[in-house]
C-alpha cells in the first residue's frame, strides 16, 4: 500500500468549531488518435453506454472526449497542499487539501511524490445551486455523476459521504463523530478503515460536488446553463433550475470540468483528518472539484460545445485574499491560462465544414436573448494571437475552416490540426484562452517598471478585444463563455 493513502489513524484536534456547532445542532483519457481515424479506446467505452452524437456524417463524441489542461505544464500542480482561509467572523473558516483519485480511494501526493495535478472530471449533471457563503461571493455548484470508464469512479472511491449520499442511520453511527453530552467530547475510536471501504463500494449514486466563485459581473447574464445571481432565485440554495439538471423524467446532461480534486475539511484541519473514509464533520468532508478553472458540455442542438473558463473570485484561492487569516493559496491564482481540444471526425467531401467561435447565446433572467461579454482575458499577453491556424488544408484542398466571431479574432488562439484516414478527416481543434492578470507581476493596469515605455497590458489589449470587460479595479478576476459550433 502506498504510505501517502489518507487511510491511516491520526491524533485528533483542532475541532473547537466543529464542536461548537454539534453543540447548538480529449486526449488525457487515452489519446485521441489522430493517426487511428477512430476515437480512443475510453471514447469508445463511453460511447457504449451513450451513442456518440453525430451531425450528418460529423462526429464530434462526448465531453469527455474532449481534454482541458492548464496551458504551462508547469503549473499544473497545485501550488500548495491545502487551502486555508477564515474570510469573516459570521462565516465558517475553511480547509480544502487536494487529492489524487485511486481506485481504492485517494492519495495525498501524485506517484513521483509531489503535489497533486489539477484533472478533468466528466460525468452527468445531478443537481445544480447556488451557495451564498454569507460575508463571500456566492458560488456555482454542479453534483455530478461520475461517468462509467476509467478514470473517473475513481473520484468517489474510498468514500461514504458524498453531496448526495450524505451519512445517516447506520452509516452515522459507524463512521461518523461520536458526541458524548453534555461535556462535547467526541470520539472516533469506534472508526473502523476496512469495513468503511467495503460499506463505500456498496453506496450508489455518490457524486462530485463541483464549486466555482464567478466574478460579480457574472451574475444575471445566463438563466439557462449556469444561472447565479446577487438575490432572490438563484442567489442561493438548490432551488435553482439550470438546463444542465435532469427534466421530464430524464437525465440530466453529460459534461466536464477542470480543477483541483479535493477533500472539503470544513472548518476542521487537514491534519486532524487523515481517514477521509470516515467523517470528522458530517456536513462537510466530501470529494469536490474545487474550485474548477473550466466547464464543458455538448450544445443543445447537438452542433458543437459550450464552454467556460473561470478565475474563482472568492479570494480564497488568488491574491489579493479575502482576509489576513489564509496560508496564502493560490489555486486560482490570475491568470487561468487553459487550452482546449475538441475532437471530430467527418467524411471528406467536395465543400470544407465550417465551425464558429463565438460568446454564447443565452438569455437573462428577464427572459431576453443575451450574449454574455467575457471579464479580463488576456490570452494575448502570452501567445501571438494575430497569426492562428484557423484551417485545414491537405493536399491543397481546404478541409475544415473555423471563423470566429467578428471583434473576437485575438481573444482566443487557434490551432486547427488533423489528417485523411482513407476518405475521413480526423483531428482536432485547439483552443487557448487566458484570463485574468497578477498585478504583482505584471503592469495589468499600471506600470511596474518606470524603465518599461509600454502601456499598461489592460490598455494594449483593450484595443484588440473590443468585445471584452475590462475592469482596472479587478485585474484579478475573469471568465470567457462561449460556443463552438458546426453551420
Amino acid at each position: 500500500m502506498n504510505t501517502t493513502m489518507l487511510h491511516c489513524t491520526r491524533t485528533l484536534s483542532g475541532l473547537r468549531k466543529y464542536i461548537t456547532g454539534v453543540m447548538t445542532i480529449f486526449l488525457g483519457l487515452g489519446l485521441f488518435g489522430l493517426g487511428s481515424g477512430s476515437f480512443s479506446e475510453a471514447s469508445l467505452k463511453s460511447s457504449r453506454t451513450k451513442p456518440v452524437q453525430a451531425l450528418g456524417t460529423v462526429t464530434l463524441g462526448v465531453p469527455s472526449d474532449g481534454q482541458v489542461t492548464i496551458s504551462e505544464p508547469g503549473e499544473r500542480r497545485v501550488r500548495q497542499a491545502t487551502a486555508f482561509t477564515d474570510c469573516c467572523v459570521v462565516c465558517e473558516e475553511q480547509t480544502l487539501q487536494a487529492l489524487v483519485p485511486a481506485p481504492k480511494g485517494p492519495f495525498r501526493t501524485e506517484g513521483d511524490g509531489g503535489l497533486p495535478m489539477r484533472r478533468q472530471f466528466c460525468g452527468t449533471a445531478n443537481r445544480y445551486g447556488v451557495n451564498d457563503e454569507t460575508a463571500d461571493p456566492r458560488d456555482i455548484m454542479i453534483n455530478i455523476l461520475p461517468a462509467p470508464q476509467s478514470p473517473y469512479p475513481d473520484f468517489v472511491a474510498g468514500f461514504v459521504n458524498t453531496e448526495e449520499t450524505p451519512l445517516k442511520g447506520d452509516d452515522l453511527q459507524r463512521f461518523g463523530p461520536r458526541v458524548f453530552l453534555p461535556s462535547g467530547m467526541i470520539s472516533i475510536a469506534h472508526w473502523n478503515l476496512t469495513e468503511c471501504l467495503t460499506r463505500s463500494t456498496e453506496i450508489r449514486g455518490k457524486v462530485i460536488h463541483a464549486e466555482i466563485t464567478p466574478d460579480q459581473e457574472f451574475y444575471g447574464q445566463d438563466a439557462r446553463f449556469l444561472p447565479i445571481k446577487g438575490s432572490g432565485t438563484c442567489s442561493d440554495g438548490w432551488g435553482c433550475t439550470s438546463e444542465l439538471e435532469p427534466a421530464n423524467g430524464g437525465a440530466g446532461k453529460d459534461l466536464c470540468v477542470y480543477g483541483v480534486y479535493a477533500i472539503d475539511h470544513g472548518s476542521h484541519s487537514a491534519s486532524s483528518h487523515t481517514l477521509l473514509c470516515c467523517s470528522l464533520d458530517p456536513s462537510h468532508d466530501r470529494p469536490e472539484i474545487h474550485p474548477f478553472d473550466a466547464v464543458w458540455w455538448k450544445h443543445p442542438e447537438q452542433n458543437g460545445w459550450m464552454f467556460a473558463v473561470f478565475q474563482d473570485d472568492s479570494n480564497r484561492y488568488s491574491f489579493p485574499h479575502c482576509d489576513d487569516d489564509h496560508n496564502g493559496n493560490e489555486w486560482s491564482q490570475a491568470p487561468r491560462d487553459l487550452t482546449f481540444r475538441f475532437p471530430f471526425q467527418f467524411s471528406r467531401e467536395k465543400n470544407p465544414r465550417q465551425f464558429v467561435l463565438k460568446h454564447i447565446r443565452t438569455r437573462n433572467f428577464s427572459g431576453a436573448p443575451n450574449i454574455v461579454l467575457p471579464k479580463n482575458v488576456t490570452t494575448g499577453v502570452f501567445v501571438n494571437t494575430v497569426s492562428q491556424t484557423t484551417s485545414l488544408v491537405i493536399g491543397g484542398q481546404t478541409l475544415l475552416q473555423l471563423v470566429k466571431e467578428v471583434g473576437t479574432e485575438q481573444e482566443t488562439l487557434v490551432q486547427v490540426e488533423g489528417r485523411l484516414v482513407k476518405n475521413m478527416v480526423v483531428g482536432q481543434i485547439i483552443l487557448r484562452i487566458a484570463v485574468g492578470c497578477d498585478q504583482r507581476k505584471s503592469p495589468c493596469v499600471k506600470k511596474t517598471d518606470p524603465r518599461d515605455h509600454r502601456p499598461p497590458i489592460f490598455d494594449r489589449l483593450r484595443g484588440a478585444n473590443t468585445k471584452v470587460v475590462y475592469d482596472k479595479d479587478d485585474p484579478g478576476a475573469g471568465y470567457y463563455y462561449a460556443e463552438l459550433i458546426m453551420r
